[in-house]
């Protein structure tokens, strides 16, 4: 059951860009997650992104998850912040190893690098990233960009100006290839007026904690070594 876990900055058409990596809808992805800062500048881009999958398919878009307290990038703090959410996350929405197709296109370039290092870490069916052709332009200057509209989206993906680059599949390190959500869980609390599922619980749990791992592990997560700040949380939307 192929999923899409993709990381999301400011540029919100890299997750229709890389839904189409596989054929969309039942045939191909069986569901989207969204990995994002809790910057206000996302605000839009996660607007943008239910408001596309919402008209044009419904059922796939599973989650947008914030990193709590990482709403920019100014520190190594802030950058363990996110990557000690993000290998829990992985595990919590990803499913087994071999069903987990992750995108790097959004989102700070040191977040493109940890989603490559955690695929590594915990195993994936592939790894790729987005490029899209610039043929709009742009309002002001007339410079040809990027599709920035969903209009504009549809039509870059209908004339296939969207490219997926392969980086290939990833096994995972041995001593973690069956780790699980259980093993490293990540507490979240569900917004409920940006719920995607009305009528699902709100709320799981309030703080992400730093267990000490099961004895089938050899080492903790990477996200775990020597980089424990204040208490993570991370908010699905």
């Amino acid at each position: 059951m192929p999923r899409l876990l993709i990381s999301l900055g400011t540029t919100w058409a890299v997750v229709p860009e890389a839904f189409h990596a596989l054929p969309p809808g039942p045939q191909g992805f069986t569901a989207v997650h969204v990995l994002t800062t809790d910057s206000p500048a996302t605000e839009q881009p996660v607007a943008e992104v239910n408001a596309w999958f919402r008209a044009r398919h419904p059922a796939m878009l599973s989650s947008i998850t914030r990193v709590t307290g990482f709403a920019d990038l100014r520190s190594e703090a802030d950058h363990f912040r996110f990557e000690a959410v993000m290998y829990r996350w992985i595990l919590a929405v990803g499913g087994a190893p071999l069903s987990r197709h992750i995108c790097l296109a959004g989102g700070f370039k040191t977040m493109s690098a940890a989603m490559q290092k955690a695929a590594a870490v915990l195993g994936a069916a592939k790894v790729f990233h987005v490029l899209a052709d610039p043929l709009y332009p742009a309002a002001k200057t007339g410079q040809l960009r990027e599709a920035r509209t969903a209009e504009g989206i549809d039509d870059s993906l209908a004339r296939r100006a969207v490219r997926h680059l392969r980086l290939g599949p990833e096994s995972a390190w041995p001593q973690l290839r069956t780790a699980t959500a259980a093993d490293y869980p990540l507490a979240t609390a569900v917004s409920p007026s940006r719920c995607l599922h009305p009528g699902r619980p709100h709320r799981a749990g309030s703080r992400l904690s730093f267990p000490r791992p099961p004895a089938r592990h050899r080492d903790p997560l990477p996200s775990d070594r020597g980089k424990l700040v204040r208490p993570l949380q991370a908010t699905i939307r």
